[in-house]
């Protein structure tokens, strides 16, 4: 006869009575006695604490923020005021967004 273990079973059990998977691993081992026993070792997955996006500064057509890795420079700007315009109001969010990277390290540093 064979039968099934479960390795932290109150934890397991709360969470299929919600109706939540339990993610894990069946291993078949052999008892102290010679029977074979499946048990059940669910996952012990901690959840990733995720750190928010700070904002730096605002543009006119968009925003520069900042995460633990990356700095980021989002522009959003409409197709209607044509190629030109859409260059130069490039050009110029890109210098007033390295501007406002200069002074936030001027400002940490103080």
């Amino acid at each position: 006869m064979k039968k099934v273990e479960i390795v932290n079973e109150k934890m397991t059990l709360a969470q299929l009575k919600k109706g939540l998977v339990v993610a894990g691993r069946l291993v078949l081992k052999e008892t102290k006695d010679g029977e074979l026993a499946i048990y059940f070792i669910p996952y012990n997955r901690q959840p990733r604490i995720r750190r928010k996006e700070m904002l730096i500064h605002t543009l006119e057509f968009g925003r520069v923020t900042e995460t633990a890795q990356r700095v980021r420079l989002y522009e959003s700007i409409p197709k209607k005021l044509g190629l030109a315009r859409i260059t130069c109001i490039l050009d110029r969010e890109t210098r007033e967004a390295k501007t406002a990277l200069f002074d936030k390290e001027l400002i940490e540093n103080i």
